[in-house]
């Protein structure tokens, strides 16, 4: 089953089994589950208690729980606020491909938030962003106005 499958079937289950399967250690459970959290979709909204379980799967190098973990320390949602934390999420998510995490940690290199400013490796990582989502593409056309 490729990874468009599974996820699309935890997306299907119900918080019950869905808690079952992130317990057993299904990183595609937690990441769902953690979104779920966050959004308070179907489940009373805990910031606390999603990065809990984005850290379980960030543990085991997912890209997606990488990124969430650095916008919630970006924002200060469910731990404290930490640039230099979120820079670190994005970056290690954005080396391991991850289109959207690319642009967030480029646009962190550009402003020097959490990390020292590199415009060179800043250009770098949104270019690569580009070619690999029209979510990054659309805000390189915004940047760029």
């Amino acid at each position: 089953m490729g990874v468009s499958e599974v996820q699309a079937n935890v997306q299907m289950m119900d918080v019950e089994t869905l808690e079952l399967r992130a317990e057993d250690g299904s990183t595609a459970a937690q990441v769902e589950l953690a979104t779920r959290l966050r959004q308070g979709r179907g489940v009373k909204r805990n910031m606390v208690l999603a990065v809990q379980w984005l850290q379980k799967a960030a543990e085991q190098d997912v890209p997606e729980a990488l990124y969430q973990l650095g916008r919630c320390a970006e924002d200060g949602n469910g731990m404290q606020q930490d640039d230099r934390a979120a820079a670190h999420y994005y970056r290690e998510a954005a080396e391991a491909g991850y289109s959207e995490a690319q642009y967030a940690y480029g646009v962190c290199l550009m402003g020097g938030i959490g990390c020292p400013v590199d415009s060179a490796e800043a250009e770098k990582w949104i270019e690569s962003c580009s070619s690999g989502a029209p979510c990054c593409t659309a805000r390189i056309g915004e940047a760029a106005r």
